[in-house]
């Protein structure tokens, strides 16, 4: 079987498919044995960091202490652990996104003080495990445990702002929620500032739940100022069930900004326009395990993805009937990174809205 690549030149770039074949993006039969591939623009992402997990060790919780509190609307912590992940890819290496200076856990309580190492496990437990995916064959999915009124993310943090950044991930949650339960945080990334992109889950007034996405600025010494809001009541919630949630950040100080997020390929939350904020600071922690608020106990994460631009060439990816994936068989390169330093301390986390 022969495989062609065809692509034209306009404007000076390379652009996939060429005149004739620009409709088409996918494989062409033309006489037995010989097929046309015809490419596209979407050939361009470089993938950054990928997992599924199956070959990642989660180390012991080996280091606790005081939190920080502080700002409107934030609590104080009264405890913060640190665990880290490794093989499987981690710890996480963005290319050109400077050093790495977190790549871990912050298990952090608003609750109980004096939580150390050994008894972090009453509080925070984080494990792989073997469960079914969303295809329904068996896979290696991170386990995210908590027991207290707080937050358990994996976060990201560089001492660099790289570029755009899709980022995408399957999560699943319990089958049923507590009859109090208030809010949880599904996806966040902040910046310097406290210029923050987030998607929460709330509950619906007469049952059900919704998606509730906000952009925002959070000073610590200042008012919340919204830059956008959206509510999505139609989406699947992850009861039970995996979801695939992809993530679109194009920074700018332009029109041309993007911040969106979709679930199953729907997408539920697009703001477009300037999106620096007050301070005007670049992005410097991106967190994919969001364990956070006083009800949600626990939560399986799977195939994570990160790319420096979108892989399917638009946004999203992901199919809205069944949460499918594209096929990623396309190559693409991963370079070195810095190597990994000291994470980060007493990051002030805020209640949502």
């Amino acid at each position: 079987m022969m495989n062609i690549q065809i692509a034209t030149q306009q404007n000076g770039r390379l652009n996939g498919g060429g005149m004739l074949f620009s409709i088409f993006r996918s494989t062409l039969f033309l006489a037995p044995f010989l097929f046309l591939t015809v490419c596209n623009s979407a050939s361009a992402a470089n993938l950054l960091f990928k997992s599924d997990f199956s070959k990642a060790t989660i180390e012991p919780v080996y280091k606790c202490g005081s939190g920080t509190s502080g700002g409107p609307g934030v609590s104080a912590v009264a405890s913060q652990c640190y665990q880290k992940i490794s093989g499987g890819g981690f710890p996480v290496k963005f290319p050109g996104w400077g050093d790495i200076v977190m790549s871990e856990f912050q298990m952090l309580s608003y609750e109980y003080y004096g939580i150390t190492p050994n008894t972090a496990s009453n509080y925070f437990k984080n494990e792989i495990q073997t469960v079914t995916g969303p295809d329904g064959n068996p896979v290696k999915a991170l386990y995210s445990w908590k027991n207290t009124a707080g937050q358990q993310g994996y976060n990201y943090g560089f001492t660099q702002e790289g570029g755009d950044l899709y980022h995408r991930f399957w999560i699943k949650y319990p089958s049923t929620l507590p009859s109090d339960f208030r809010w949880t945080s599904i996806f966040e990334w902040k910046a310097q500032s406290g210029y923050r992109f987030t998607t929460y889950i709330y509950p619906k007034s007469g049952g059900g739940y919704y998606y509730h996405v906000q952009v925002d600025n959070n000073t610590l010494n200042g008012t919340l100022q919204k830059y956008y809001t959206k509510d999505d009541t139609t989406a699947p919630v992850p009861l039970g069930r995996w979801v695939l949630v992809e993530t679109w950040t194009h920074r700018s100080h332009g029109s041309d900004g993007r911040l969106a997020v979709a679930i199953n390929g729907k997408i539920i939350g697009d703001y477009r326009g300037p999106n620096y904020g007050v301070g005007d600071k670049r992005l410097d922690r991106l967190a994919v395990v969001k364990n956070y608020g006083t009800d949600l106990n626990y939560e399986w994460v799977y195939g994570i993805e990160d790319w420096d631009a979108i892989p399917c060439g638009t946004f999203p990816c992901g199919n809205s009937a069944t949460g499918a994936t594209v096929n990623h068989s396309r190559k693409a390169s991963i370079r070195n990174a810095p190597a990994l330093a000291q994470p980060i301390k007493g990051h002030v986390h805020h209640r949502p809205r």
